[in-house]
């Protein structure tokens, strides 16, 4: 993506994310998803990021507004994705966070306090040392048919290094949403790139001072991150 305001910014990449999934007029529920994917262990039922561009006094800055919520389906899934990470770094700073678990129950859903939380250096194959982290969340007491519900901001230290936006997951993913809204003095270009492009619905829409561009994609598999194999961003959808 690149953007040009008398200059041009080239920026890294970008991929996508947001709400359930609306099928025959009326928003899915857990119990819908849970039938629908009944082979799965756990599903990203809408992931979503908002990136916003803004002009402050000739200087722009961007920051980024994240949602995901994943839903428990297979026995085994408490187990196997109790966890959420965010992933930050010296040009992608984590602001702030805030994370839920909604458990079945006898009165409808009880809401779960996360277990722990802690940030570390993200674990690299690159043999050089970078400033990549992430921030684990953890939650005990689950059980299949919970949500798990995180959000986050991530303020852009530079403009010239905008992270690139993946739609896919390590789990299937049932919608995801990539919306950037820029200043109507700024120009934009996207790139798609990976497998499936054609899965991904543009929208463009203008407002009195600003133009929001968004990208919606839909019932998108796994990626599977292969050894011996080209990287991620030679297949993955972004």
């Amino acid at each position: 993506m690149s953007i040009m305001r008398r200059e041009t910014y080239l920026f890294c990449g970008l991929t996508i994310a947001t709400n359930m999934i609306s099928a025959g007029g009326y928003a899915q529920t857990p119990e819908d998803y849970m039938k629908q994917y009944t082979n799965e262990q756990a599903i990203i039922t809408d992931i979503s990021e908002k990136l916003t561009i803004v002009n402050r006094a000739g200087k722009l800055s961007a920051y980024s507004e994240v949602n995901k919520e994943k839903l428990l389906i297979g026995q085994q899934s408490p187990a196997l994705f109790n966890t959420e990470y965010i992933f930050h770094s010296y040009f992608n700073k984590l602001e702030d966070h805030t994370e839920e678990a909604l458990v079945p129950s006898a009165k409808g859903y009880k809401r779960i306090k996360r277990t722990s939380v802690k940030t570390q250096h993200s674990e690299q194959n690159n043999i050089f040392y970078d400033d990549a982290r992430q921030t684990e969340i953890a939650f005990d007491w689950l059980a299949p048919g919970a949500l798990l519900r995180t959000g986050y901001t991530v303020s852009h230290t530079d403009v010239h290094m905008l992270p690139a936006y993946y739609f896919q997951e390590n789990l299937r993913v049932a919608k995801s949403v990539y919306e950037v809204t820029v200043p109507k003095s700024v120009e934009v270009q996207f790139v798609l790139k990976g497998a499936d492009v054609d899965k991904v619905v543009r929208n463009r829409k203008e407002g009195k001072n600003d133009i929001t561009y968004t990208f919606t994609a839909q019932n998108l598999s796994s990626y599977r991150d292969l050894d011996d194999a080209p990287s991620l961003a030679w297949h993955a959808l972004h």
